[in-house]
């Protein structure tokens, strides 16, 4: 499909439902995640990565889902974030890392089922030298994680109160972090809204220039990116 005016075209076109698409570090390739059901209503999910054209020859399959140990515990908001060096990190039954072909995995944060606070929008730094999360809890909290590649020590930026109890704070774009290029600030939403709000503000990786960059009344900021 082409947009008038746009350059807009369909470039995946696997049965099921392609979500939280990402960019590989080097722009090259893009990742993103499948589920479907089959007609014996067995759930397929499952890891892809392609380039960024239609009809590729490319396209492969890189993890399946449902051979995690354990395997849809947590399935986790789906969203890949690919480090300077290649390797790749999600949350799936736990936070984990792994290399751009699935092999070498490692659980480095397990779910943990007592613990009130749920990790969100999990990112590499440009260096690879840290993951940052988003540790939530509903009506409650949001706090940005610093971590080192193991998942140990742990270093909080910020803590925010968060407000909102309704399903829609659920939803994991509606929670969301980035890094800056230099790996210098990071970007994240804070919900506060009881049925809708949240908005953007930037925290310094040395805990400082804590920012609140959006503030429009009745808007839900989400989904965040930041160019170069």
């Amino acid at each position: 499909m082409e947009i008038e005016g746009t350059n807009q075209k369909d470039i995946t076109s696997l049965v099921g439902n392609e979500n939280t698409p990402s960019w590989t570090f080097d722009g090259t390739h893009l990742l993103y995640s499948l589920d479907c059901f089959y007609t014996n209503s067995n759930m397929i999910e499952a890891l892809y990565s392609q380039s960024p054209i239609p009809n590729t020859s490319d396209r492969v399959q890189i993890l399946d889902y449902n051979t995690i140990d354990p395997p849809n515990l947590l399935v986790g908001d789906g969203l890949v974030s690919s480090s300077s060096k290649g390797k790749l990190l999600m949350l799936q039954s736990g936070l984990r890392t792994f290399d751009a072909d699935g092999s070498n995995m490692n659980l480095i944060l397990p779910y943990d089922e007592n613990n009130d606070h749920e990790i969100r929008s999990p990112a590499w730094s440009p260096d690879e030298s840290k993951i940052a999360v988003l540790s939530y809890k509903r009506n409650s909290d949001i706090a940005v994680v610093l971590f080192n590649p193991d998942g140990t020590d742990p270093d909080t930026l910020v803590s925010l109160t968060a407000s909102g109890t309704d399903d829609w704070l659920a939803e994991s774009n509606q929670i969301s972090l980035c890094w800056s290029p230099d790996g210098s600030k990071i970007a994240f939403t804070r919900p506060d809204g009881q049925y809708v709000g949240s908005h953007i503000y930037i925290i310094g990786k040395d805990h400082t220039g804590l920012e609140q960059i959006t503030s429009a009344s009745g808007t839900t900021d989400f989904s965040l990116s930041w160019s170069h």
